[in-house]
């Protein structure tokens, strides 16, 4: 159902997804020394990102969220 690839999970389709947190706790208790070195490695690649990548992040994602407002579905329909 699903196939992994690093700190992400891949549907039937091909989308990536997060890996939920329940099993990222129930790892951390299984394995915690795998985890901690997971953990490290997740930390270093997060500092690969630089402050113009994240802030270009957060615009595309106010963007995405501005397709979903409820307001403006609400308003092109009739709605409100």
């Amino acid at each position: 159902m699903y196939r992994m690839d690093g700190d992400c999970i891949h549907d039937l389709d091909g989308r990536k997804f997060p890996i939920p947190h329940y099993y990222d706790t129930k790892f951390k208790s299984d394995f915690p020394l795998e985890y901690s070195e997971i953990q490290t490695q997740r930390e270093e690649k997060a500092l690969l990102y630089t402050a113009d990548d994240l802030i270009q992040h957060e615009k595309n994602f106010k963007a995405r969220q501005a397709l979903y407002s409820r307001t403006k579905l609400g308003a092109k329909s009739g709605l409100i």
